[in-house]
């Protein structure tokens, strides 16, 4: 009996159809894996800060007694040299002219551009992980908040994609920003990219562990249904 092989048309049929659903699942491959990236990178950061600050608050008092004055220059770079000896950096910028971090501007969620000169922390110190997060120190009164872009200097530099609002009060304990807000809501924190600007999405990541709000917001709620379809 003759051997018979597949046609050229075939082929090419069978590598058309192959490159269709490639396009059409390599995209969302992609998606899902950055997106586990995201929420793997936040965890890590809110536990190193944790850590840090719990060991700063042995050291030094609960953030009540370090006398920090809100956005103060002098207040923020206490907090730098009670952190730093427990973090792990490459650099220390202390205004925004900064080769490791020249970013002058961020988006907000919904795509708006947001200049770091409309920002009250503007000036504040920032740390360069060696992870290649960046960590800008905003000083409350008994508090500090901690506005970490995951990948650095790369892209989208977005607030709720890859920067993310980091909080700590009283004790030092971590307070997520967020939590148990509705991202589909038009609130100030709220995680909707068609509506919000993307402050608090922190407590969504890290307790729900996706960032489907940026898919699927208006199907999505605290309570109910947490994750696209």
């Amino acid at each position: 009996m003759p051997l018979r092989g597949f046609t050229l048309a075939e082929v090419l049929i069978t590598l058309g159809i192959i490159g269709v659903v490639a396009a059409l699942t390599i995209p969302t491959l992609m998606q899902k894996t950055n997106d586990k990236e995201i929420v793997t990178g936040l965890k890590k950061n809110v536990k190193v800060f944790q850590d840090a600050i719990d060991m700063a608050v042995l050291e030094n008092g609960k953030l009540s007694d370090w006398n920090l004055v809100p956005d103060d220059i002098e207040s923020a770079n206490k907090v730098v040299e009670y952190l730093s000896p427990h973090l792990k950096f490459s650099t220390i910028c202390e205004n925004s002219e900064c080769d490791a971090y020249p970013i002058k501007q961020f988006n907000v969620l919904k795509g708006e551009v947001y200049p770091l000169s409309n920002l009250p922390f503007n000036e504040l110190p920032r740390l360069v992980l060696t992870d290649g997060s960046v960590a800008t120190i905003r000083p409350g009164t008994d508090s500090i908040a901690i506005y970490i872009d995951l990948n650095g200097k790369k892209g989208p530099n977005t607030l709720g994609r890859d920067i993310f609002h980091i909080g700590y009060i009283g004790d030092g304990k971590f307070n997520g920003g967020g939590v148990g807000t509705d991202p589909s809501t038009s609130e100030w924190a709220s995680c909707n990219p068609t509506s919000g600007e993307g402050w608090h999405c922190t407590g969504w990541v890290l307790y729900k562990e996706n960032l489907d709000y940026l898919h699927c917001a208006d199907e999505l709620s605290w309570n109910g249904k947490t994750k696209c379809d």
